[in-house]
């Protein structure tokens, strides 16, 4: 084994019971670990958040809907529109929805929702949803606004057009719809205020005979590639808004949240990165006299500066494998379980998601080993000062 570590290693394990510098050094890595994987599950955070969010509310939204500038319906078949999708140069999907206000009732309870009249529900598991398609005549609801309305799979609700409703002589439209099934998205927004009925039942209940809302716009292209290209060719009185657009405030208010966060769990990081200072310090000065030995021996200040360096980068790379340990035991166990829960109602979800970031476990750890090496620097530049006749003078 090679001889600096050697030394490295026994100044580590710190055979002497009663050596203060034992007790730092386990402290110094305990206070790194502990660093580290703070700044790992709030970067896992923080990325489970944003990629939840997107990947839900994408899947609601759609990548891009197409409609009116003033919120008007429009005529599914306008040529200009047809036209363009059609001649689209990128891959996509696209298809017609209708989406407005309704009252739904059951009995003596009503709730103002969101109806969306498509032929294609949003799939995935994140959305619970039994059908990727629904029956003209039924309903599917958010499990949320069922528990609320107290219905089940095969009840029969009422649903009625606001704006028929608000709008003397224009003639009420109102719909018995069978509930086929719910959905449950983990978002209490939509959960609680979204229902799907399929595109002919939408036009019946809103007397909407060739009209849409406008156009929902899915591929696997690159967003902002397909926002490029309806901003180059799309006209008044049609626009395009994305799933980033309509909710960029919250996504605003996760950025926002990302740097201080990392900020403040960093010094935490900067506390055990302080005691490998402290650390280093307390070996050099309990160690003078071996150190004074070996000079007398022969051995070379640099070469005892390293055994020094080498110390404090094994401190820091054992802090840091634990601390990686630690935080990737938790993201297992959140992922797999849900183990912190938190109210759907504020986070749009019913549990912390937690994601592996791979790119900033990296950054972080190479970060953390440098710091390590610089804090390192100031202890051993002491050993280069150390004479060793006036330390065997007090051996």
């Amino acid at each position: 084994m090679n001889l600096n570590l050697r030394f490295v290693l026994r100044y580590l394990r710190s055979p002497e019971k009663s050596s203060f510098s034992s007790y730092t050094s386990k402290l110094a890595i305990i206070g790194l670990s502990i660093g580290v994987t703070a700044l790992m599950l709030t970067s896992s955070i923080i990325r489970g958040f944003e990629n939840t969010l997107s990947d839900k509310l994408s899947g609601f939204d759609g990548m891009v809907r197409v409609q009116h500038m003033l919120g008007h319906s429009i005529t599914s078949n306008i040529s200009v529109l047809d036209s363009m999708l059609g001649q689209f140069p990128l891959s996509i999907e696209y298809k017609p929805y209708i989406r407005k206000g309704a009252m739904i009732r059951v009995g003596n309870k009503a709730e103002g929702i969101l109806v969306e009249g498509i032929d294609h529900l949003p799939t995935g598991p994140e959305y619970d949803m039994q059908k990727s398609e629904i029956s003209s005549g039924k309903i599917i609801l958010g499990r949320s606004l069922g528990t609320v309305l107290g219905v089940e799979i095969g009840d029969r609700v009422i649903i009625s057009g606001l704006e028929t409703m608000m709008q003397p002589g224009a003639g009420q439209r109102i719909s018995s719809v069978e509930i086929e099934g719910f959905f449950h998205s983990g978002m209490l927004e939509y959960d609680k205020t979204m229902a799907f009925v399929s595109l002919s039942q939408a036009r019946t209940i809103f007397n909407m005979e060739s009209q849409i809302t406008g156009y929902i716009i899915n591929s696997d292209e690159p967003l902002k590639d397909v926002m490029d290209y309806f901003i180059e060719n799309l006209s008044y009185p049609y626009y395009t808004e994305s799933w980033q657009d309509r909710h960029r405030i919250l996504f605003d208010w996760i950025s926002i949240q990302r740097w201080p966060a990392l900020i403040i769990f960093g010094m935490i990081a900067l506390v055990g990165i302080v005691n490998i200072l402290a650390t280093l310090a307390m070996i050099v000065i309990e160690k003078s006299g071996q150190v004074g030995m070996l000079m007398a021996q022969g051995m070379h200040r640099r070469t005892i500066r390293k055994i020094f360096l080498l110390q404090s980068s094994a401190i820091g790379i054992i802090g840091g494998i634990i601390g990686t340990c630690v935080a990737g035991l938790f993201i297992f166990l959140q992922s797999r379980y849900h183990i912190i829960a938190v109210p759907e109602d504020i986070y749009f979800m019913d549990h912390i998601p937690v994601q592996a970031d791979p790119g900033m476990f990296l950054l972080i750890l190479s970060g953390t080993f440098l710091v390590c090496l610089l804090a390192s620097l100031w202890p051993t530049k002491a050993v280069m000062d150390i004479l060793p006749a006036d330390v065997l003078r007090y051996e």
